[in-house]
């Protein structure tokens, strides 16, 4: 995962990249690791925050939820 972001933020340059459904819920046992890795194979130093999601597992189904011309 922490490959993958660090692609993801040197590719795009986001502000911020949340992290959420089941990622969300371990987020204490990995946030450090992910951290450095990502801050480590960056190209760029830029200001990419990467953040657990509030909403944890649940962010799924408020999205579905809200979604204009769902079900």
């Amino acid at each position: 995962m922490g490959f993958g972001l660090s692609y993801l933020v040197n590719g795009l340059n986001p502000e911020v990249v949340v992290v959420g459904g089941s990622m969300a819920e371990a987020w204490d046992y990995f946030s450090g690791p992910l951290h450095e890795l990502i801050d480590r194979h960056r190209v760029k130093r830029n200001a990419t925050r990467v953040v657990r999601s509030k909403l944890g597992r649940l962010a799924s189904l408020y999205g579905a939820a809200f979604m204009e011309g769902g079900t």
